[in-house]
């Protein structure tokens, strides 16, 4: 059971351009910048970097020459133990064995896989002026 929800935002910032967004209380966040260059609460953060925010309001602004991408995920901690085990997280090593023992046995599904560079190129070229 979760006890709380969690966001998850995609972000797109024009050269120049700005985005604020208020975390709610207890929550936190952090913010994956996967193109661009952008200032958060003053602080530079390039593409393929983390950003970690623990309270209050996000300032974000574009510092590329071009549109800056980032994801935020932003929730109230869980305060339980975690656990990894090959591409699957869990609470212990009990938790861990579980899932991959579905995993082998086909009840977990199939993602298909994808380019995230292709996509953000098809977006820029539907979206130029």
């Amino acid at each position: 059971v979760v006890p709380s929800t969690a966001r998850l935002l995609d972000i797109e910032i024009k050269k120049t351009g700005a985005v604020s967004e208020q975390l709610e209380d207890g929550e936190q966040c952090f913010v994956v910048v996967r193109a661009g260059q952008i200032e958060i609460n003053g602080s530079t953060t390039n593409a393929g970097n983390v950003a970690f925010i623990d309270a209050g309001a996000l300032d974000m602004r574009s510092m590329s020459d071009t549109t800056s991408r980032a994801t935020l995920f932003a929730g109230v901690p869980l305060k339980e133990p975690v656990v990894a085990g090959g591409p699957f997280i869990g609470s212990d090593q009990t938790e861990i064995a579980a899932f991959q023992a579905r995993f082998r046995q086909g009840e977990l599904g199939r993602l298909t896989p994808f380019d995230q560079n292709d996509i953000d190129r098809k977006f820029d070229m539907d979206h130029q002026k």
